[in-house]
């Protein structure tokens, strides 16, 4: 049960076949959730990096993590709740955008 406006577990965005998408083709967009799992590593050492996509905001984080749906948006950043793989635990993730863009703090 996922409330209104909201994706549902690892929904993907949809490919847009229009030239304009429409005001309610957008908001899905914005509340959709695309992932992608990366390997990285060197020495033979592979550690696996997942890239997702939540309200416009490209998340990487250790494929350990499993993206739920985006909480949400504000000044800040982008959240989002996941679910480790390993140990069930659901936990919140916070991108914050151009967090070291500012240096006078």
């Amino acid at each position: 049960e996922h409330a209104a406006g909201t994706a549902g577990p690892l929904s993907r965005a949809k490919e847009q076949t229009a030239s304009e998408p429409s005001a309610s083709q957008e908001e899905e967009n914005d509340n959709s959730i695309a992932m992608q799992i990366t390997p990285k590593g060197s020495k033979g050492i592979r550690n696996r990096i997942a890239h997702f996509m939540v309200c416009g905001n490209l998340f990487e984080v250790d494929s350990v993590y499993i993206p739920i749906k985006p909480i949400g948006k504000g000044a800040y950043g982008v959240v989002c709740s996941a679910r480790n793989e390993k140990t069930d635990e659901k936990i919140a993730i916070k991108k914050i955008g151009n967090a070291f863009e500012n240096t006078i703090d």
